[in-house]
């Protein structure tokens, strides 16, 4: 017969310790916060410092941006004003570019004047369409030559049977008009139909009336 006590002491002594159990669970619990905490702490992080010096280093860059194309924009506007005149007076020769009549309005036109020799332009000025609505196109002041372009966008030109003056080309120096040449690229009346490019036309200045 077996002696009951003995059996219980080595079931006691086999059976597993609940308190081991307990201590085990605690360590690997910790162990996890622990491997937890180390992976936070290797996670890059931007503070707050860093964060608005990112934003103010943006923030001059763009400044600077808008200040370089405002510059550029200011530049191209006098770099169009200064190819209308050249601030001085001359004695020497100008010519008209008319228009022999516009019985459908102008819209628009666009024309290149040559010479044959080399005497500079020095103004060019706009007469029955100005303002933002002329353009030189290439040459002008100081050239020889001149590509001007026009549109009549506030519709101020109506239609009109006598000779009207486009613009008035001055030079440096006398020019025979019939050393001059016109070429009509573009000329259009408010139907959108092309303006017969004989109606445009060079003039010794103040013959046009």
């Amino acid at each position: 017969m077996f002696d009951d006590s003995r059996t219980a002491n080595a079931r006691r002594s086999t059976a597993p310790d609940q308190s081991d159990a307990d201590d085990s669970d605690d360590r690997d619990g910790a162990a996890r916060a622990t491997a937890a905490s180390t992976s936070d702490a290797d996670e890059p992080t931007v503070d707050s410092a860093e964060t608005s010096s990112s934003d103010l280093l943006a923030g001059r860059t763009r400044r600077r941006f808008l200040g370089t194309a405002a510059a550029g924009l200011t530049a191209g506007l006098a770099g169009c004003g200064s190819a209308l005149s050249s601030g001085s007076g001359s004695d020497g020769s100008a010519v008209d570019v008319v228009l022999a009549g516009a019985p459908s309005g102008l819209q628009k036109y666009q024309c290149l004047v040559e010479q044959d020799g080399d005497a500079p332009i020095t103004e060019v000025k706009p007469v029955l369409v100005g303002g933002e609505e002329f353009q030189v196109v290439n040459g002008g002041v100081k050239s020889a030559s001149v590509v001007v372009r026009a549109a009549d966008l506030s519709e101020s030109v109506g239609s009109f049977e006598e000779t009207r003056t486009l613009f008035t080309l001055t030079f440096g120096a006398d020019v025979d008009p019939d050393a001059l040449s016109l070429n009509v690229s573009t000329a259009t009346n408010d139907d959108g139909e092309s303006i017969p490019a004989d109606r445009l036309q060079l003039t010794v200045a103040g013959d046009s009336g």
